[in-house]
């Protein structure tokens, strides 16, 4: 359960948040699916990836494998995959999915916590195991935080990244999502189209015709 807002059920609601950069998925990973079934089916869905491209400023690309040609990893959609997990969790008898629900307060040693339900009436339940992965801003971090000699360190890194798109040709559904990652300073020096424009120019001159050149700054 999140704390800053209601957790939704992504496979009805209209606007799904989260990040839409695709998930890699190793042999490690696929041993998990294996584990509880669900290898097959996400397979299914991913698209192999044999190597990585490395484009020089010279327009010199250079491919470099994963591994063996017969080896690959997977791109898969992080929100299928959610999804999934989502329909698989609730086909066992001793799961139960709580939506829209938000986390108010967390009493470990009592294992305890106080939710605030969507009909606005807070609710207390109690559990044997509360694990914390609520999130960026976790607020059963944040108790854990209050607990004598525990420690916490908090660590910015000074890069940021911006969600690209590369269309698909002729309406067939073969889009591209790519990922620019650099420091936040470069970030802030695109304040224009033609800003934006230039620096494609200049970094990633093969990738404007893919994307297109109409790029704009959000």
């Amino acid at each position: 359960m999140e704390s800053a807002s209601n957790v939704l059920d992504i496979r009805v609601a209209e606007f799904a948040r989260g990040r839409s950069i695709n998930l890699a998925l190793s042999y490690r990973g696929r041993q998990a699916l294996k584990a509880i079934g669900l290898e097959d089916q996400i397979v299914s869905q991913g698209i192999p990836m044999r190597a990585r491209m490395i484009h020089s400023l010279s327009g010199k690309k250079s491919a470099i494998p994963y591994g063996t040609k017969s080896q690959y990893i997977l791109s898969i959609s992080r929100e299928n995959l959610n999804k999934d997990l989502l329909t698989a969790v609730e086909k066992y008898p001793n799961a139960k999915v709580h939506f829209g629900h938000r986390l108010l307060k967390c009493f470990l040693e009592e294992g305890k916590i106080t939710v605030l339900g969507s009909d606005k009436v807070s609710k207390d339940a109690t559990y044997d195991l509360i694990v914390g992965c609520d999130g960026a801003y976790s607020t059963v971090r944040a108790h854990l935080m209050k607990k004598p000699r525990f420690d916490y360190s908090q660590q910015y890194i000074p890069h940021g990244y911006m969600e690209l798109t590369i269309p698909p040709k002729n309406g067939d559904n073969k889009s591209f999502t790519c990922t620019l990652f650099m420091p936040f300073e470069e970030f802030d020096k695109l304040l224009t189209s033609s800003d934006v424009l230039n620096f494609f120019q200049k970094y990633f001159p093969d990738a404007i015709p893919l994307i297109g050149k109409d790029l704009k700054t959000a």
